[in-house]
This record gives structure tokens, sequence and C-alpha cells, in this order.
């Protein structure tokens, strides 16, 4: 998996929220696309367009952020550094942790790629952690 445009992604997002910004423009990987469609049904990001750039290869995304006070907008994500040991959360821990994490979502890698973990208690598998959304 490509971590390096996942965590990419993460940082230009809390950098553009910081910053009020409208919205910012970026180049996603499939899996940084999944990872915008979690972070878009937690109300972080309110819409992602992509378009195409006449100078540039590929197919580039535009993310805007949520900023309005109706919807959720002080949900913070947090990254689980790449230079510590990998956090695996096995099934039966995951269902612990579901129990216990109230409106709180973890982002997990699993093989079937990334996902909450409610879908992978739905697809009953484990994975490794890489991000936290709080509240």
């Amino acid at each position: 998996m490509e971590t390096r445009s996942l965590i990419k992604f993460i940082s230009q997002l809390k950098i553009q929220t910081a910053k009020k910004s409208l919205y910012f423009d970026i180049h996603l990987t499939t899996e940084s696309v999944k990872l915008a469609q979690i972070l878009k049904s937690k109300n972080i990001i309110s819409t992602i367009k992509p378009f195409s750039c006449r100078y540039a290869r590929g197919v580039k995304y535009r993310i805007f952020p949520n900023h309005t006070l109706l919807t959720n907008s002080n949900a913070r994500v947090a990254l689980f550094s790449r230079n510590t040991p990998h956090i695996s959360i096995s099934l039966g821990g995951l269902k612990l942790l579901d129990y216990g994490c109230g409106s709180s979502t973890l982002v997990l890698e699993t093989p079937r790629g990334l996902m909450t973990h409610q879908e992978a208690l739905t697809y009953k598998t484990g994975g490794e952690l890489f991000a936290y959304i709080y509240i």
C-alpha cells in the first residue's frame, strides 16, 4: 500500500482546513480516494470532484473541506506514525473497540484495502491501524 500519498493527502487536508481554504487540488491514488470517501462519510470533506488538467498527467481531484457550523466541523483526524511499530488489531479487539469507541472511527489497512472499523467488523477481518477520526 502506498502510504506516502495517504499521509500527503491527510497533511494537505489538515493544512487547508486550518487555513479555511474553500478547496484544494491534489493527485490521489485509488487508496487515497477511498480514504477521501471515508472522510466524506464522516463530514470532514464536503465534496470530492475529479477533473482533468491540461498540463498535468492523470486525474486531479478538487477537495472541499467542510467548514460549516451546521455539520460536524470540529472532527479531527489523527495519523499514526510509520516510524513506530504497526498496531495490529484482531477481530476480537475490533469488537471491544467498537463497544468503547462511541462516535469515533478507526481507519484500518486490511487485506481488502482501507476501511473503517465498522466495515471491518462486517467483513470479519482485522488490520493495522492507520488513522483515528474523533470529535
